[in-house]
């Protein structure tokens, strides 16, 4: 079969939302979002699709960012904030692709950021505060049969779950990204609170001040199952 163009494009925007300290120690850092695909920070939308035979459905996200320090237990220097609290630092979407006659194992998945470079070059940059690999475009083949956290092969920051049924005319994909602490906190991508280098807590206030410069961006995601060979 010759390569189609007809594509099948999802959009996911993740919403960013500033992070903020409180005195030497620091308050939840959170990149704001929900599963509500409605909200303001938040939108989950289909293309038009023109292939007509394959459609398309997201089930679930979970779209909320927590980049915080540790509670007291865990924290090895003063930058706690004292909370019960954890870091979050992946993001996932699922969705569900149904076929009348393509069997889907001959499709791809074509991951395309965009609004993400000044995010990464800030952030993710010479200076990395964030390790942003999982903001890097890739495409992903689908399997030949189902899978369970596989990671992709361009994107070292992303695994997938597939599922298929119905004679591979329905696939059910879960694909995960994940943020790590980047190498200004040590080469092990360690949380902040309990990293060994020195000045952690002047480079978490520099972090905290390179992120602020986001508040209210939104980083796009979009997603385009293409017909394969």
């Amino acid at each position: 079969m010759e390569k189609s163009k007809n594509k099948i494009i999802l959009y996911s925007l993740l919403g960013l939302s500033i992070i903020s300290l409180a005195g030497v120690g620091f308050s939840s850092w959170v990149i704001n979002n929900t599963k509500e695909a409605t909200t303001d920070n938040f939108s989950i939308t289909f293309g038009e699709v023109v292939e007509n035979s394959i459609t398309t459905q997201i089930t679930s996200s979970d779209l909320q960012i927590r980049f915080d320090a540790l509670s007291d237990e865990y924290c090895t220097n003063e930058i706690t904030n004292g909370e019960e609290t954890s870091e979050d630092l992946n993001y996932s979407v699922s969705f569900t692709l149904t076929s009348t006659d393509v069997d889907l194992t001959t499709i791809s998945l074509e991951f395309a950021y965009s609004n993400e470079e000044n995010f990464k070059s800030t952030l993710g940059g010479t200076t990395q505060y964030i390790d942003c690999t999982c903001l890097t475009d890739f495409t992903y083949e689908m399997p030949d049969s189902d899978v369970s956290d596989v990671t992709a092969t361009n994107n070292s920051a992303a695994t997938f779950d597939v599922t298929y049924g119905g004679s591979k005319l329905t696939a059910n994909v879960t694909v995960s990204f994940s943020f790590k602490w980047g190498s200004v906190f040590g080469e092990n991508n360690n949380n902040p609170c309990t990293s060994t280098v020195d000045n952690v807590v002047t480079k978490l206030k520099d972090f905290e001040n390179a992120y602020s410069a986001f508040e209210n961006t939104t980083i796009n995601l979009k997603i385009t199952p293409s017909l394969g060979n």
